[in-house]
């Protein structure tokens, strides 16, 4: 995914469609620990927030998060690499990402 410089997209606003497309609870996807159903959606969390949000840092998204900078990084890494490999994990996130454009009523040209 390129990083867009379009617009930007609340962290809420992101965290309010993955917790919807994945049929998770906003106080679970953060407290749910390292279970798959918690882990997958909290990663492309980290990625689609910091890949749409160009000016935004990883120290950013661990202080919205309250998880360590290290872990942000590393999500975001492996969500990418995930996506290169695994296509129907890319056509997940393209689409999670496109849910979110659209509450912004953006052309989403950017995946």
């Amino acid at each position: 995914m390129k990083r867009s410089r379009n617009f930007k997209i609340e962290f809420k606003d992101i965290e309010d469609v993955i917790c919807e497309h994945f049929e998770v609870n906003s106080f679970s996807l953060w407290n749910g620990g390292k279970r798959k159903k918690f882990s997958k959606p909290r990663s492309i969390f980290y990625y689609i927030s910091f890949y749409v949000n160009d000016c935004v840092h990883e120290k950013v998204i661990s202080d919205f998060t309250g998880q360590s900078r290290v872990t942000v990084i590393s999500a975001i890494r492996r969500v990418s690499n995930l996506m290169e490999c695994d296509k129907e994990y890319d056509k997940e996130v393209s689409d999670i990402y496109k849910k979110c454009a659209k509450l912004h009523k953006k052309e989403c040209s950017v995946i």
